[in-house]
C-alpha cells in the first residue's frame, strides 16, 4: 500500500471511530454527520471503479481532511475560537463539491451517456456547489430550530457562507475548464482513454445537453 494511500485510509478510520464516540457522549447530530463524512470520502473510489476514471489520490485526502475539519469545529469549539475557520471550511468543502460535480459529470461525458459540453460542464460543477451549500444551510437551519443546535449566527453569517461557497465553485468551475481546454486528454487530472469531445471552454461548437 502507497504511503498516500495508508494516510488517506487512517484518516477515513478516524472518522468512522467518531461515529461511536459522538453517539456514546449523546452528540447524536455530530454522530450522524461523522457517518454520513465516512461515506462521502469513498466517493472518489467509486468513480475511479464505476466509470475507469483515473484521479490524482489527493481527491481522497481533501475530502477526508475536509470532514475532519469540520467534525474538529463541532467538537473543539473551534468554529467560536477562530473567526476564519467557518470561511475555511466552506471555502475548502464547496471546492470539493464542486470539483466532484465536475469529475462526475465529464465522466458521465465522456462514457457517452450525456453529450454536453465543457462549457455546461463548468457551469453545472458551480451551481452544484451552490445548491449543496444552500441544502447545507438549511440543514443547520433545521438543526437549530428542532434540536436547539447553534449551527447558525445569524443572516450575516449565512449570507457569508453561500458567498464563500459560490466563490469555490466559480474558481473550481474556470480552472477545471481550462485545464480540459488546454491539457490533451492523457495530462488531464480526470484521465479517460476516450477523446475529449469538446476541449474548449469558449468553443463556438457545443454539444448539445
Amino acid at each position: 500500500m502507497r504511503i498516500n494511500t495508508f494516510i488517506t485510509r487512517f484518516l477515513q478510520v478516524i472518522l468512522l471511530l467518531l461515529i461511536p464516540i459522538f453517539a456514546v457522549s449523546e452528540h447524536h447530530v455530530r454522530a450522524l454527520a461523522a457517518l454520513a463524512a465516512f461515506v462521502v470520502s469513498f466517493i472518489p473510489a467509486i468513480v475511479r471503479r464505476n466509470y475507469k476514471i483515473t484521479m490524482p489520490w489527493i481527491f481522497d485526502f481533501f475530502i477526508v481532511v475536509m470532514l475532519l475539519v469540520h467534525l474538529a469545529g463541532l467538537q473543539l469549539g473551534f468554529y467560536n475560537t477562530f473567526w476564519w475557520w467557518d470561511n475555511m471550511a466552506h471555502l475548502m468543502g464547496s471546492a470539493i463539491v464542486a470539483a466532484l460535480g465536475f469529475m462526475v459529470v465529464y465522466a458521465l461525458q465522456q462514457s457517452g451517456t450525456i453529450h454536453i459540453s465543457i462549457r455546461m460542464i463548468a457551469m453545472f460543477s458551480f451551481f452544484f456547489a451552490i445548491a449543496i451549500g444552500a441544502v447545507w444551510e438549511i440543514g443547520e437551519f433545521t438543526s437549530d430550530t428542532l434540536l436547539h443546535t447553534h449551527n447558525q449566527f445569524g443572516n450575516t453569517d449565512t449570507m457569508v457562507d453561500l458567498i464563500n461557497d459560490s466563490a469555490a465553485g466559480l474558481i473550481v468551475a474556470v480552472v477545471g475548464a481550462l485545464v480540459l481546454r488546454n491539457c490533451p486528454a492523457p495530462q488531464t487530472p480526470l484521465h479517460h482513454p476516450h477523446k475529449l469531445k469538446d476541449q474548449s471552454l469558449f468553443s463556438s461548437k457545443e454539444s448539445t445537453v
